[in-house]
């Protein structure tokens, strides 16, 4: 999910929302409130950043963040 505070920063700041995806297929996967995952030892990882999106002041937060949720499938996609 999108954080609206991340849209929020970025419409008063002017500063772009880098999407950034990263991924390892073979990791450990946490069961906790994050999901957070562990590349195993020496497997390789992927990185994937997507264009800046820049959010304007009189947009919609849910607006602003559903482009971003956009961007974030987009660049993971294979």
């Amino acid at each position: 999910t999108v954080q609206h505070g991340v849209v929020a920063l970025a419409m008063h700041s002017g500063a772009p929302i880098l999407p950034i995806a990263l991924n390892a297929p073979k990791r450990w996967n946490l069961k906790s409130w994050d999901g957070t995952q562990i590349p195993w030892p020496f497997s390789r990882v992927t990185l994937r950043i997507g264009a800046p999106l820049f959010v304007a002041p009189e947009e919609a937060r849910e607006e602003g963040a559903e482009r971003v949720r956009q961007a974030l499938l987009a660049i993971n996609e294979d």
